[in-house]
């Protein structure tokens, strides 16, 4: 069995194809969008269960969207588009990175979040720090 054409790769010509890149862009931008909606809901209700399962949803839409985006890359190399390949993997590697960044600020911001309440917990003494940072 062959394995199955997505109907995006129909297309005969770059332009076409570049297109559905650009599309598939817009959508990880909107997952990006989504996952600071989940993250700012995540700090104010706490749900931990609610908040890894947006997370593992999202995760899903970033693997679609990247594995389309590796068919396109390689339906442009068999068109002989080694040039636009080439920047669309350029973009892919700045979006990994992009994407374990936001990780790592994310992480990091929900520990800053949890900082006051343990410092304030562990150290009174922090109590007039803590409350100077949330006046700001």
């Amino acid at each position: 069995f062959a394995a199955r054409r997505p109907p995006f790769l129909m297309a005969s010509n770059a332009k076409a194809l570049l297109k559905e890149f650009t599309k598939r862009q817009e959508q990880r931008a909107n997952s990006y969008s989504e996952l600071r909606f989940f993250f700012k809901r995540y700090l104010g209700d706490r749900d931990v269960k609610t908040y890894q399962s947006s997370c593992k949803s999202i995760t899903k839409k970033f693997k679609a969207i990247g594995d389309d985006i590796l068919k396109i890359e390689k339906e442009l190399v068999e068109l002989k588009r080694n040039e636009w390949a080439a920047h669309i993997r350029q973009i892919q590697d700045n979006e990994k990175a992009k994407l374990q960044l936001v990780t790592i600020s994310t992480m990091l911001n929900s520990f800053m979040m949890m900082a006051p309440y343990q410092t304030d917990r562990e150290n009174p003494s922090f109590k007039d720090e803590i409350s100077f940072r949330q006046a700001r």
